[in-house]
């Protein structure tokens, strides 16, 4: 199943707003945008 760049970009802002509230801190945000773009790195190497 391939994702289109749409559901990837919300699956991204899901992710970011999931992990900046648990986070609940601006250094630890940077740390969820850290690992959001390593998961999409990943989907890039499975060729989602």
């Amino acid at each position: 199943m391939r994702l289109t760049t749409g559901e990837l970009s919300l699956e991204r802002a899901i992710a970011l707003g999931n992990l900046a509230v648990f986070a609940g801190s601006r250094e630890e945000t940077s740390l969820a945008e850290k690992y959001t773009t390593e998961s999409e790195l990943i989907y890039q190497q499975l060729g989602y």
